[in-house]
Order: C-alpha cells, then structure tokens, then sequence
C-alpha cells in the first residue's frame, strides 16, 4: 500500500510554486486532491512506450510510424512542457485509478516526446 504523504516540498512542485515546466499546469488546476508515494516503472522500447505508477497508473502508448523506414509521425511547434515536438501515438493502455477518478483512456490519443527537466 503506497505510504501518504502530507505534501510539502513535493506538493510545491506538483502545483508549480517551485516553478519550471509544471508551473504551466498550475493556472489549470482547479483543486489539489492529495500526493501519494508510489513506485515508478518507465519503459521505453523502440515505439512502444509505457509508465506504471504503484496500482494506480497503467499507460502505454504506440507511436505512429512515419513515412520513412525508422521514422515516427511528429506534431511540431507545441506549447507542451516537456517538448515543442510530439510523437503521435496510441494508447495500447491508459487506465488511471486515483484520487477517486477512474479513467480508461485505452484506444485513444496519445503521444511522447524526449524531454529533460533539468536546469
């Protein structure tokens, strides 16, 4: 069972007071519902890209192939956080159970994109 956490510092930056890239989301968020600590697992293999965050989290994507042998279908000049170009994709997983939300997003958009956070 994840361990509960009261926020602090962690909440700082999740809501984007600390500023940087999540300080985009914070005009968007209308409520705050809680900061949990879980296990994180990234997998990135070829176009196939997933992310499971403890029991609450199971996404993973596809990226569309492009034209050319090796290339991806890109959506470019985005104002996206993590990076002005996104690889197009779909959701081969997307199910979110947090916070009392349950979202199944599986078979629809998605996307990815190479990204660094550090300054």
């Amino acid at each position: 069972m994840p361990r509960r956490s009261s926020g602090g510092k962690l909440l700082s930056v999740f809501s984007g007071e600390q500023g940087g890239p999540p300080a985009m989301f914070g005009p968007l968020m209308g409520e705050m519902l809680g900061v949990e600590v879980a296990l994180i697992e990234f997998v990135d293999d070829g176009r196939r890209h997933s992310v499971r965050i403890g029991d609450a989290v199971d996404i993973e994507i596809e990226d569309f192939a492009g034209a050319e042998e090796g290339s991806v279908m890109t959506l470019n000049g985005i104002g996206h956080p993590a990076n002005s170009t996104l690889v197009l994709a779909r959701a081969t997983r997307s199910k979110v159970d947090a916070f009392g939300l349950e979202l199944d997003m599986t078979g629809q958009n998605g996307h990815s994109a190479a990204f660094s956070w550090q300054n």
